[in-house]
């Protein structure tokens, strides 16, 4: 989802079907890890993939990819 533009911590939410605590859990990591870098904007983060990672991001998105088609 971030792949196409930055989203609301809501958004991402309701597109993936979490919970608040959950969807914390998964963007702390990622950004913990510098992948995803957040924006505070009133009551909600906003989240924007690290164009300086691209090429991790392309690489994890790959593998992802191949392991849901081996399913």
């Amino acid at each position: 989802m971030l792949r196409e533009r930055e989203l609301c911590a809501c958004d991402l939410q309701e597109g993936l079907n979490l919970t608040q605590s959950g969807l914390s859990y998964h963007m702390k990591i990622m950004t913990d890890t510098g992948l995803v870098l957040k924006r505070p904007e009133g009551n909600w983060i906003h989240y924007r993939l690290n164009e300086d990672y691209s090429e991790i991001i392309d690489l994890i998105e790959n593998v992802v990819s191949k392991d849901l088609s081996h399913q």
